[in-house]
């Protein structure tokens, strides 16, 4: 008799929002010679993204998708995704409030060793950066130096 052959389960291609997605701190490829992130965006503008970048949820403490995403190959595509996305990034929070923040849907990132937080401009990102504003009011924004 011959013996079963173990099939292999793919995963299914779907789209999820690009404020779902964190770059994993795994990726490793950080440099690349004679093709810069701006170019790179540029080509994805012209010619679409060519491959797509590759996913796993994250999990809670308990093991559950928390509905968030790492991006552990592709860090590059990403980075150039960024550039072509609009958004708006704030300032002065402190490392309490990040957790909220992510919560309400902001997403990360580590820019030159430092935590930015971004809120997304789609059809969600008026409510949140609303929400935001509702839980943390902008004071004495007229006393800051231009």
């Amino acid at each position: 008799m011959a013996n079963a052959v173990a099939k292999i389960k793919l995963s299914p291609s779907r789209d999820i929002p690009f404020n779902k997605l964190v770059l994993s701190q795994a990726n490793v490829r950080r440099v690349k010679a004679g093709v810069s992130i701006e170019q790179l965006a540029e080509s994805i503008a012209l010619r679409t993204l060519l491959q797509s970048l590759n996913v796993r949820a994250i999990l809670d403490a308990d093991g559950k998708e928390t509905g968030m995403f790492e991006v552990p190959a592709g860090g590059r595509r990403y980075r150039a995704l960024e550039l072509l996305v609009n958004r708006i990034e704030l300032s002065g929070f402190t490392d309490a409030m990040r957790d909220r923040l992510s919560a309400y849907g902001l997403f990360h990132e580590i820019i030159s060793w430092k935590l930015r937080m971004f809120v997304p401009i789609d059809t969600g990102g008026v409510g949140l950066l609303s929400k935001v504003l509702e839980r943390y009011p902008v004071a004495r924004i007229a006393e800051r130096a231009a």
